[in-house]
């Protein structure tokens, strides 16, 4: 949980370059699966199922639906590989999240990873996770004035492991996140930078000495069609562009195209993706060595919220989820 929290902090702040004094607001987490009725959602619980049959023949079923071809397959021909549940509150907020794998061939389901997450006075408290079963770290959360200041890191033995700190600017906005261990001693730092309108243009990233590693620089920008466009250019070298990472975003924030390139320019993955009216994807193609395509067929309940994905790769069935959603009344 302590290294993810802190990865999904910088990822965030590079990916979407938005206001990134957002990030330590008091967290409220809620339904945010593309779910509609967030808030009125008790507990969502996935399958992922594995096709064994991949052609299509007597035992499966081919039809249409708004020009997608839908292959249905018998339950016989499935072997499933994961189970994923969140649980919410009544405020809508997530609780607990729990992974399960099968790791044998009776295909019988085992926890993998686990986290629970605590609130009190309508801010998030602290976080537990474990992994096959056993507790792993927690984490507890300081606040001040409304925004998370720090994070407190436990080991699986619930000592003290360390803290990541959030520092605010002159005018009240995210500039820096240190990270030190049990002794309180710096491990690295992360600053970052505005322009007058106080948007994201620049992240920095420090040792434990507070010496400059690498450098992001971030350009915004649009297409003909409106959508944002986010450039990340990495510097490792001074005055060098090492690589860069490119995003096309639409209004509801779907990445419809993700592009990666090395120090000299070359394109190194390419992938776009396609959305449907609910903003779940619907088609996926990756350019990195050779061209794969993920495309996905859903089936919906009354609220609007998908039950059934089916997902092929390159026309053939490769996986499909299952999901049981159970409404509050």
């Amino acid at each position: 949980m302590i290294k993810r929290l802190s990865f999904i902090l910088i990822f965030l702040l590079l990916q979407q370059s938005l206001a990134a004094q957002s990030l330590v607001d008091t967290p409220l987490i809620t339904t945010s699966l593309s779910m509609n009725l967030a808030g009125k959602i008790d507990s969502i619980t996935e399958w992922t199922l594995s096709v064994k049959v991949l052609e299509v023949g007597a035992a499966l079923k081919v039809n249409s639906d708004s020009g997608n071809t839908i292959i249905t397959v018998p339950d016989t021909s499935f072997t499933i590989l994961e189970e994923r549940a969140w649980k919410f509150d009544k405020q809508g907020r997530l609780s607990s999240r729990i992974l399960r794998s099968t790791e044998n061939k009776q295909g019988e389901l085992k926890e993998a990873e686990a986290d629970f997450l605590h609130y009190k006075n309508n801010r998030l408290l602290n976080t537990l996770t474990r992994k096959d079963g056993d507790l792993v770290d927690s984490s507890v959360y300081i606040y001040a004035a409304g925004k998370i200041s720090r994070i407190e890191h436990y080991d699986d033995k619930k000592k003290y492991n360390g803290r990541k700190q959030f520092f605010q600017n002159k005018d009240r906005v995210l500039s820096t996140i240190s990270n030190k261990n049990a002794a309180l001693e710096l491990i690295d730092m992360t600053k970052l930078w505005y322009d007058d309108k106080k948007e994201l243009k620049e992240v920095t990233f420090h040792d434990q000495n507070q010496r400059w590693l690498k450098t992001h620089k971030i350009e915004i920008g649009s297409d003909s069609a409106g959508n944002k466009h986010v450039k990340i250019f990495e510097f490792a070298k001074p005055d060098t562009c090492t690589g860069m990472v490119s995003y096309l975003l639409n209004d509801a924030g779907n990445h419809l195209e993700d592009v990666n390139q090395d120090e000299r320019g070359m394109v190194t993955s390419f992938k776009t993706s396609v959305f449907n009216d609910y903003n779940h994807c619907t088609g996926q193609t990756t350019f990195t060595g050779e061209k794969t395509e993920f495309t996905s067929t859903y089936e919906y309940d009354e609220h609007k919220n998908w039950t059934y994905r089916r997902i092929y790769r390159n026309g053939e069935p490769y996986t499909f989820v299952r999901r049981t959603i159970i409404y509050r009344n």
